[in-house]
């Protein structure tokens, strides 16, 4: 099974990695020339590629061929997080919030004046 690597430097039938993949690829992974290697675009597309410019501070990958990447997923998710400052009503009469720790945030007074 080929090695998976992401890049954005994909142009005229080659592909870049990172410094950092390159050192990966080329001195952990100890790659050769010609070793099967996925290159990924982040967009939606895999390259198969093949090792052509074995350096550990620059990688180059000539492309075989291209297809969509059914591992990347088709919906956008956003997550949103939220938090309260108090969850009960009981705290409504007391002169300060307990946050759950050594932080209490004190409480305005609102005076009615008729």
């Amino acid at each position: 099974m080929p090695h998976r690597y992401f890049s954005t430097e994909i142009t005229q039938g080659r592909a870049w990695l990172s410094e950092a993949d390159s050192r990966h690829l080329c001195v952990v992974m100890r790659a050769q020339a010609g070793q099967a290697v996925t290159v990924c675009d982040g967009r939606g597309t895999d390259y198969a590629c093949r090792l052509a410019a074995v350096s550990p501070t620059r990688a180059g990958l000539d492309i075989l061929s291209s297809e969509a990447c059914v591992s990347e997923p088709s919906v956008r998710v956003i997550l949103y997080v939220g938090c309260l400052l108090y969850t009960s009503d009981a705290a409504d009469d007391l002169p300060c919030v307990d946050l759950g720790g050594r932080r209490h945030i004190k409480k305005k007074k609102i005076s009615t004046k008729v």
